[in-house]
């Protein structure tokens, strides 16, 4: 738990709100909890404690550890009637007595906790532990599932492709604890890697993006141009591979050719010079076509001007808030009759 990536501090998921100091004349907290990666504090909060210093309280969800799983449970189901005859043959009315009165109020609460599970549930599942039962967190075993055998990505590599998109998550919701845990888990695991990793900070969640992009796109490309040199140097040093290849490469040209995906033997474009040019033509025509031609009749246009009603002669108001040199100016430009 205690090395270098195991270990996380307790208050990180709580600096945003602003965390006081834990002892008077201090500059920095020096009372804060450790945990593991698989469990993160749901609450915090300060009572006075010994000497000047403030106890620091943390408070857990055990309902939802990382990595572990509690046991199978039978189905209850809320809507089924129960007969009474059916709770008569089940419930021990004098045991329950007993422990009430001898104090053992425990077993009492067993009593109607097994009473209530047989008679409200469903078809007993296999294997599953009564809800009165005392268990044991059992931790859950990483699923070993096939290895693509087209995988050609290094683990550290897909390491930080996830690292990526828990931070891009993470800035999308930057108060999801279980998230910045797991990121601060991949920053860990990542660390003796790259170790521009190690100066990442989860508080300024833009740079974080931003620097693992930039490792992502710097070690997919010299990946890549590390499996063609060692894919150049094994086909040099294999004649049998070389023929292969060839041989390979002649099949998949066959293929292509024969069937109906082979590209047209002239491709047309997307628009042909003549087309543009008869549109130029007639749109140039209509741009600098003269407003009356042949003289035209601007006389008719002047009486359906003459006709319009005459603008107001009130006095025009303008209020301008927050721009007083804008203000004086308009107002004096009115006053002498221009707009322009």
């Amino acid at each position: 738990m205690f090395n270098f990536w195991r270990k996380f501090d307790l208050d990180d998921d709580f600096t945003a709100y602003g965390l006081p100091l834990t002892s008077l004349g201090r500059v920095r907290r020096l009372d804060y909890g450790l945990a593991g990666a698989r469990v993160y504090a749901s609450q915090l909060d300060h009572a006075p404690g010994p000497a000047d210093h403030l106890t620091v309280r943390y408070g857990f969800d055990f309902n939802h550890v990382g990595g572990h799983s509690g046991p199978r449970r039978k189905l209850l189901s809320m809507s089924k009637v129960v007969e009474q005859s059916a709770f008569d043959s089940l419930w021990s009315q004098e045991a329950f007595d007993h422990a009430l009165t001898t104090g053992q109020f425990d077993e009492a609460w067993k009593l109607l906790s097994i009473a209530a599970e047989t008679l409200l549930g469903e078809t007993p599942a296999e294997n599953s532990v009564p809800r009165s039962d005392s268990w044991i967190p059992q931790e859950v075993l990483p699923h070993a599932g096939r290895v693509r055998g087209d995988q050609v990505e290094s683990f550290s590599l897909r390491q930080l492709r996830r690292l990526h998109r828990r931070l891009l998550q993470l800035r999308r919701d930057p108060f999801d604890a279980r998230l910045r845990h797991a990121a601060g888990r991949s920053i860990g695991s990542l660390t003796h890697v790259f170790s521009a990793v190690s100066e990442i900070c989860l508080f300024d969640l833009e740079a974080a993006v931003e620097c693992v992009d930039s490792l992502v796109c710097s070690t997919a490309q010299t990946e890549t141009s590390a499996r063609i040199e060692q894919w150049k140097h094994r086909l040099v040093a294999d004649p049998g591979k070389q023929l292969g290849w060839i041989q390979r490469k002649a099949d998949a040209e066959f293929v292509f050719r024969e069937s109906d995906a082979s590209p047209p033997s002239t491709v047309p474009s997307a628009a042909h010079t003549s087309i543009i040019a008869s549109a130029e033509c007639e749109w140039m025509s209509v741009c600098t076509k003269p407003s009356f031609p042949d003289g035209g009749d601007s006389a008719a246009v002047q009486r359906v001007l003459d006709n319009l009603y005459p603008p107001s002669s009130r006095p025009v108001q303008m209020y301008l808030l927050g721009c007083p040199k804008v203000a004086c100016y308009c107002k004096e430009h009115v006053r002498q009759g221009s707009w322009s």
